[in-house]
């Protein structure tokens, strides 16, 4: 029987030498997931694991060169890692990356892999990194573009463990996306369908929930030197603050 814990677990050295990445950025990525998804605790490994061990190749993007990591390999080390198998309990297990994954040969590369029946994933924030693509020069502002966008996709992931399918309905932070730009430009919260389907799962109190998901904004944005370029930090949180004024 699980309990009802989320296991985050960072993969790679990158996700402490990265020097894209804000500060603090593990614990900011703890603090939303555990608002977005009220109900559950989220815990976290001290330390990232090593991919040392993990087959990788050479990718080039334009005139770079970089290293990528089969995900296959990744499932593979979550599965039988001693610090991992401590949370067996848990009700599932997301690892994240500053590296680069692809899941085969075949395939260039891949923004992450969930597997809902094992309750498993791992995606890469590597692609969403404004610098990646020589979107924007490395500076405060990357670092928070990048931190908006891994909340992001770390929440849309997690939903493909509760079961959530990509929407089809409305515009959805669980809308799916072919590219980094398309998934930047989802929204971060839910329709009204797949709101009622992690109801369906967790049961939280809606009123709670946005509570505490303005909360989260607040203390995420009090962190950050600047917000995203489109100021999308905040305009999450005025939303927020719109829809619980209904309540009053």
């Amino acid at each position: 029987e699980h309990t009802n814990t989320i296991l985050l677990v960072p993969l790679g050295d990158r996700i402490n030498t990265d020097k894209t990445l804000p500060d603090g950025f593990c614990e900011l990525l703890r603090l939303y997931c555990g608002a977005f998804y009220d109900g559950m605790e989220v815990a976290m490994l001290s330390k990232p694991l090593s991919l040392h061990n993990c087959r990788s190749r050479e990718s080039r993007q334009g005139a770079e060169t970089h290293r990528q990591y089969l995900i296959g390999d990744i499932f593979q080390l979550m599965g039988s890692h001693r610090e991992v198998l401590g949370h067996r309990r848990a009700f599932c297990v997301v690892g994240f990356t500053m590296e680069d994954i692809y899941p085969g040969e075949e395939w260039n590369f891949v923004f992450g892999q969930a597997r809902p029946m094992e309750r498993v994933g791992v995606f890469s924030f590597a692609r969403h990194d404004p610098c990646f693509y020589g979107e924007m020069a490395p500076g405060p502002q990357t670092s928070a573009t990048l931190l908006w966008r891994a909340m992001q996709t770390m929440t849309h992931e997690i939903g493909h463990i509760f079961g959530m399918e990509h929407c089809v309905y409305y515009k959805c932070l669980m809308n799916g996306s072919n590219h980094a730009l398309e998934a930047a430009s989802r929204p971060s919260v839910l329709c009204p369908v797949c709101l009622q389907k992690l109801y369906h799962a967790i049961r939280f109190d809606p009123h709670k929930r946005y509570v505490g998901l303005v909360d989260a904004l607040g203390a995420i944005a009090g962190r950050l030197k600047r917000d995203t370029v489109e100021g999308s930090i905040q305009r999450a949180r005025e939303w927020l603050t719109r829809r619980l004024a209904h309540w009053e």
